[in-house]
Order: structure tokens, then sequence, then C-alpha cells
């Protein structure tokens, strides 16, 4: 008993520890903490609940909304650092449209950090959904933990002492990369073209799972080029825009200057890395309200992903897809026929809120569902400045049949 006392005072030491690391993430502006902790999260409930949880993104294509399942207990969880009532809705409806409920009976979410005191759920018709039993925290676990036979007790214990530290090193790593200093200078271009306002777009693409050089990312790229679609997407791609060429980096930017419009001047870089591409965008403007299709800032984003499975040569890709946007004034969403992105139209006016908007995601595949859901987010990140009579929404709704018809056509172009 005394063993275990000690063990459970492990235990509890060591999920302290990892909740504070999760905080400490959150705020250095880490968006897809879960994906650093899922194996540990994974094989805790398993030893806590004797599940065979899988993670259902390495395991099945497609699995939007869910993370971690097992389908002889018909049970599945989402794991996310946000604990908001909008976070547990938004999965549930993913749950809805891809008729999960079907395949897992039960679904729960766990929450990396303290769950609220309450939320507000919407009528689920489909499937039984219960907040107060069904989205849980470490708080919950610890209550289990106390209860569990010795021997439980004991592998939990060996669990933290084997994984924890990994998932810490991740952590950081992640920070450190977001903490890097982004390859546009906006005080000195700011300083250059004497214009007060700006918007800022980064978007990093890190490739896993093989080892790719910048020689066989430049030669995959180059093999594109005579593509139309992919010059009219990638137009930075271009050898009057290299700057610098090495085994280890190659630079491709294209320097501040005017867009044609008096007090309006843009730039933006490509850098190709080992295993890893990233492209920067950003306009300058003297007034305070700045406009944006999206269509800079996402086609080049769209043109990397789509040939990124030529990297892959047949095998199962993981890109961890990273994506930056930020101002200083009021960025505006300006939707017009034949934008890149298919929204439901709307007379309201929509800006990026907040105004340094981060989002990551893993794909574990480049399925045209999995990258519509990467431009769900990013639209999500605007909302209405005013909304207008009789309107009920206050984000962007991508018009998925549209846009999958969209997409669908670039990827026979460029995949």
């Amino acid at each position: 008993m005394v063993e275990s006392g000690k063990n459970l005072e492990k235990i509890i030491e060591k999920i302290s520890i990892l909740k504070n690391e999760i905080h400490q993430s959150g705020i250095a502006g880490l968006t897809n903490i879960h994906k650093h902790c899922e194996n540990l999260i994974k094989d805790l409930l398993n030893i806590i609940y004797d599940l065979n949880l899988k993670n259902l993104n390495e395991e099945t294509n497609n699995y939007p909304g869910l993370d971690l399942g097992d389908i002889g207990k018909s049970i599945s969880f989402q794991v996310t650092a946000d604990k908001t009532s909008e976070k547990v809705n938004y999965t549930l409806n993913k749950v809805l449209r891809f008729k999960h409920y079907v395949t897992f009976k039960t679904i729960k979410i766990f929450i990396l950090g303290s769950k609220q005191g309450t939320y507000s759920i919407a009528n689920i018709p489909d499937f039984k959904f219960d907040w107060q039993k069904d989205i849980l925290d470490f708080d919950d676990l610890i209550k289990i933990v106390q209860n569990l036979d010795p021997q439980k007790i004991k592998q939990i214990v060996d669990l933290f002492d084997n994984e924890l530290q990994y998932a810490i090193n991740r952590f950081q790593d992640e920070v450190k990369i977001i903490q890097t200093k982004s390859l546009i200078n906006i005080e000195e271009s700011i300083s250059k073209c004497n214009l007060k306002y700006y918007e800022h777009f980064s978007a990093t693409l890190r490739f896993s799972g093989r080892n790719i050089t910048v020689p066989v990312i430049f030669q995959t790229l180059s093999e594109l080029q005579g593509n139309l679609l992919f010059k009219m997407f990638l137009q930075i791609f271009n050898p009057i825009f290299r700057k610098s060429s090495s085994s280890q980096e190659i630079i491709f930017k294209d320097v501040l200057r005017d867009k044609g419009v008096i007090n309006h001047f843009g730039e933006s870089i490509l850098k190709i890395s080992p295993n890893t591409i990233t492209y920067e965008y950003a306009q300058y403007k003297n007034e305070a309200t700045l406009m944006t299709n999206l269509d800079v800032e996402i086609k080049p984003l769209l043109a990397l992903l789509m040939m990124s499975s030529r990297l892959f040569k047949g095998n199962k890709p993981q890109i961890e897809v990273h994506i930056d946007l930020s101002t200083n004034g009021e960025l505006h969403y300006m939707n017009q026929p034949g934008n890149l992105f298919s929204v439901e139209h709307s007379m309201n006016s929509f800006i990026l809120n907040p105004e340094i908007f981060q989002t990551s995601k893993v794909l574990h595949d480049l399925e045209i569902e999995n990258i519509m859901d990467l431009m769900e987010e990013i639209i999500h990140g605007f909302s209405i400045k005013e909304a207008y009579p009789n309107t009920s929404k206050p984000f962007m709704q991508l018009d998925r049949t549209n846009q999958a018809t969209a997409l669908n056509y670039i990827n026979t172009q460029l995949a």
C-alpha cells in the first residue's frame, strides 16, 4: 500500500508537469498541442479504461473530428487543448457529418488541461452525448487512477517515465520553431516603404517519415514548371527570383516593391530546406483597412501540398502544416467571383479575429476532405465585424461541394 501511495503521488506530479508544459506551449502559440502527446494520452487511456485505442489518422484514412478509437469496444476520443463549447460542438458536427457514430457508439472528448465548469451543447439527434460524463480532463483521470489496482498504477508510472520527457521535448522543439524569426522582416520593410499597416502570411510544410533533401524537393518542383496552373499558383518559383542556392537551402525572393497602386507594397519569399518548405507573403498600406481574397496566400500553399504526393513516391505522406496570419490593422476578407475559396454568399464584412491567427495540422494523406478541413480552419479565423439584420452565422462557411470540385481539378493538374 505504501508503494502504491508513492506511485500515485508520482502520477499526480507527472500530470502536473504535463499540464504546465501544455499551458506554457499554448501561451507560446503552439496550436497542435494534442499531436505532440497523442500517443501518451492514448496509452494512458488504454491502461485506465482497459481499451485498445489506436491513432485513427494512422490506422484509417479520413477521420476528421476524432483522434483515437477502439473499434472493438466502439469508443473514440477527440484529444484537444481547446476546452470551449464551440470546439466541442465543432467536433460533434464532424461526427455527424461523417457518420462516425455508426462505428463508434461512444464519443468522448479529452481536454488537455482543465475543462470548463459547464458546456452548452447543440441538440444531437443521432447519438447520445452527455457533456458531464463524456468530456474528460486530467483531474477526472486522477480521480479514476486513485481507485485502480496497484499493478495498473505501476503501469502508468512506467508510462510517464518512458514517454513524458519525449512529449515535452516535442513541445519545446515546436515552440522553438514558432519563435524562430520569420523570413520577412516586417519592421524593416515598413521602414523602407514608409507605410504603416501590414498583413503577413506564413505557411510551413514539414515532411516526416523519410529524408527529403533540398535537391529532391527542388527537382520535384522543377518538374512542374511547364504546368500552367503550377506557374499561376506558385509564381515565386521562378529562376528570376532565386537569390541563393546550396545543398542545404534555396531561397526565392520577390523583393519589396509597389503593387501598381499608390501606397501599396508587397513582397514574398520561398525557402527550401531539408524536409521543409516555407512560403511567406506580406502587403503594406497606409490605411488600417487591408483587403484580401486569400488567393495570393493560399494558392502557393495548395500548389505545394498537391505537389507533395510526388515526394513520397506512392508511400503514405505525413506533412505538418503550420499557418500564421497576422496584421496590425484590420484585415478584411474580400468575397469575389472566381476566388479560390468557395464560401457561402454573405453581405457581411468579415475581418481577421484575432489579429494574430495560427493553426497547425498534421496530414497523413492528401485527401480533398482533409485539405478542405484545413481551408475551413483558415476562413474561420475571420468573423463578422458588423452583422446585417436576419443574419446568424458569425463565421464564413465553406461551400464544400463547390470547393471539392475546384480542389479535385487542381489535384489532377498538380499531384
